[in-house]
């Protein structure tokens, strides 16, 4: 899977988190791609191609696949960084929290995300 076709995964099973909100930048480094992913109050507000324009709190460096892993399945985020093909540097409770807010459901319906800015990917 590319890096592309990952990131849309992030961005559709993402749940926005209004009870429970944190505000993060996210520099996401799959393989060769960096994308950058930030959340405010709890809502996924932008994701696009390219490293973060500011210091990022968390950086997550893993590949495409892996990711879409770790998205299908909580149990696999362990699995992936004890057999290091996933590091989170940086703040690792922010990290942690946005693995917290994907969930799988049934793709092909929406997941009421209330996205506040259409996240783009070029």
């Amino acid at each position: 899977m590319g890096a592309d076709s990952a990131m849309i995964w992030l961005r559709t099973l993402f749940n926005t988190q209004p009870e429970d909100p944190w505000t993060a930048v996210y520099e996401m480094r799959l393989d060769r791609d960096r994308f950058t992913v930030r959340v405010a109050d709890g809502r996924l507000v932008e994701m696009n191609r390219g490293e973060p324009h500011e210091r990022p709190d968390t950086i997550l460096d893993t590949d495409p696949d892996t990711l879409v892993r770790v998205l299908r399945s909580p149990q696999a985020l362990t699995e992936a960084i004890n057999e290091d093909r996933l590091t989170i540097a940086g703040d690792g409770q922010a990290g942690q929290r946005l693995f917290d807010a994907v969930r799988p459901n049934d793709l092909g319906h929406s997941t009421g995300n209330g996205f506040d800015v259409r996240p783009a990917i070029h």
